[in-house]
Parts: structure tokens; sequence; C-alpha cells
């Protein structure tokens, strides 16, 4: 069911798991600490007010029913804090592991490694879940466009792809291409 891909492992796959594990054991030790670590407030049982006691029964056998005394009512200034900060530290949680995962989920191009074919030199969104990719293969630049369902179009550029730009550029400028050869 779960196997170990040694190669994505020497890639570096491993480093990548590493900060949101810490964080997910770090926010499950807290949720387990933190409500031991809250000092409890346990009302100090006071004894009931002569006046106020029942009646003993006169025969312990009969079957009068006695109310209890009425416990203290909590403080509501101490309860509204505990829940102000509680909620102040859900949402400062929730706040930093969003920023984590959008920094993680993110990624962004791939270092190119020795002995590495394929290298994405840039990305470019053109609208909702479309992009432009330019890849080098080995020698190559090939340009792919992708949406949200998958690879739409790959396009092999010729070699000379940078001086084809450097030309439609020039031609646009109103200078002819020779004159700007001849000066380079």
């Amino acid at each position: 069911m779960f196997s170990l891909d040694k190669s994505a492992l020497a890639r570096g796959g491993l480093k990548r798991w590493w900060l949101p594990g810490v964080l997910c054991l770090a926010l499950v030790a807290s949720g387990f600490l933190l409500p031991r670590m809250m000092p409890a407030q346990a009302p100090e049982p006071k004894p009931a007010p002569e006046a106020k006691a029942a009646p003993q029964p006169a025969h312990p056998d009969t079957l009068t029913y006695s109310p209890p005394a009425l416990p203290e009512a909590p403080d509501p200034a101490a309860m509204l804090g505990k829940l102000a900060l509680g909620t102040v530290v859900v949402l400062g949680l929730c706040a930093v592991t969003l920023w984590v995962g959008k920094r993680w989920l993110r990624g962004g191009p791939l270092s190119a490694g020795d002995g590495q074919k394929l290298q994405l030199l840039e990305t470019l969104a053109v609208g909702r879940g479309s992009s432009l990719c330019l890849v080098r293969a080995g020698s190559q630049d090939v340009l792919v466009g992708v949406d949200g369902s998958g690879i739409k179009a790959v396009l092999a550029l010729p070699g000379a792809f940078e001086s084809a730009l450097a030309e439609a550029g020039q031609k646009e400028e109103g200078r002819p291409v020779e004159e700007t050869a001849a000066a380079a």
C-alpha cells in the first residue's frame, strides 16, 4: 500500500515533508498541553447558611426530598477571557498553518542538478488555471500550454528563439534587421 521511493528521497523529497510534520506534531502537542497549563478556578465550597438548610426528616426512613444547595455561579469575566484567549490562539494557529501551507505547496522551479535533462525555465499564468511553461529538454526549448485538465499544447521552439525575438523587436522599432546585425 505504501511504498518508499528511494529516488524521491535522493532528490530531497523527505526534506519537503519535515517542516509540515514538525508543525503538525507541535500543534497536536499544544492541543494536549495548553488545557492542562491553563489555571482552573474551582469554586470554593461554601457552607450553606443555616436559615436555608432543609429541615432534617424526623424519620430517616421517610421518602422526602430535600434539594441540594445551588452551586455558585461561575465568573463570567473569567469564562469570556478563556474563550477570547482560546479563539485568538486557534485563529493564530490557522493563519500560521495557511501561511506555511501556501509557501510549502506553491513550490517553484526545481534547481537543475547534475545530469538532469529537463529544466523548468519559466512559468507564466495566462488565465484562470491556465499557464505557459518554458521547458528546456536537453538543448531544445519547448513551450507547454497547461490548463486545469492537463497539458493542451506542446510546441518545440527553434534553436535561435532569442535571435528571432530580437529581430521581431527591431522590426517593430522601424530599424532594418541588416543594420542592427552589421552594428553588432
